[in-house]
């Protein structure tokens, strides 16, 4: 991860819209095939599980969306005309399964209640959605660790607007996400990493070099403030793939940032 950012629905809906993508479709037979072949001697193996329920199609993303699932259109529009511009975009939705419908299968092999017949075992259950939730946090990490552009897309659904502040989200998923994006120390992107870095903001020269029932509703706290804020100009441009990031690291300063962090390391 390089640059975490921000992006009003808004804007997104300013987007010029393109072939939205298929979301994943999977039956209950799916779910139950990948978990037979995820057993090894009666064993369930968590890892093989995980890569075929959150496989990943690159090693590399361009754009990582985070979105809530209510704005699962508006997060399809960004990804189609990102995608449309060259660039490569994780949207859970397109490549990934369903995390509570394998949920739904495990507990019908093994969560039943033994006191009380057609109930699910609370203990058990507990038990099985911490597994699946792990898997799936993992998943997103991992995501996000190969994304180079995390941009997260506010809303009503996403963000609360209490007061005016806009810094509290319903979903669990989206603080994961942002507390992630807001650890993971930021990576040069492959095309900067040469030596005699350009830093193209300054036009200057830095010399890189080797370094060390009611319904449960929960509000998590989040903070966005060092997301740069993107507008859908930033997309609508004559550039194409990575150089549209390039032009908005170069217009947020970023690269004389990231330098003269680099700087510090080097002589403090």
């Amino acid at each position: 991860m390089f640059v975490p950012a921000k992006i009003s629905m808004e804007e997104v809906n300013l987007l010029p819209q393109y072939l939205l993508p298929k979301n994943i479709e999977t039956s209950d037979a799916f779910y139950e095939q990948i978990l037979e072949q995820s057993k090894v001697n009666g064993k369930i193996d968590g890892s093989v599980l995980s890569n075929l329920t959150f496989p990943f199609a690159k090693d590399h993303y361009d754009v990582f969306i985070s979105y809530s699932h209510n704005d699962e259109s508006i997060a399809n529009r960004l990804y189609a005309y990102l995608s449309n511009k060259g660039l490569s975009c994780f949207l859970d939705s397109t490549i990934w399964h369903s995390a509570d419908d394998l949920l739904n299968v495990i507990d019908h092999q093994y969560s039943w209640s033994e006191d009380e017949p057609g109930y699910f075992d609370y203990e058990k259950r507990n038990f099985s959605t911490s597994h699946v939730h792990t898997m799936l946090s993992m998943a997103m990490l991992e995501a996000i660790r190969r994304s180079e552009f995390c941009l997260f897309i506010e809303s009503d659904n996403s963000v609360t607007l209490e007061e005016g502040i806009k810094d509290h989200t319903l979903s669990p998923w989206i603080y994961a996400e942002n507390l992630y994006i807001r650890n993971i120390n930021p990576e040069l992107p492959e095309r900067y990493k040469v030596r005699g870095l350009k830093n193209f903001s300054q036009g200057g020269i830095l010399e890189q070099r080797e370094s060390e029932g009611n319904d449960l509703k929960v509000e998590y706290h989040i903070n966005l403030d060092d997301f740069i804020r993107v507008y859908s100009g930033d997309f609508r441009v004559i550039f194409y793939g990575t150089q549209i990031l390039d032009n908005i690291y170069r217009r947020n300063g970023i690269i004389r940032q990231i330098a003269q962090r680099i700087r510090n390391r080097l002589y403090d």
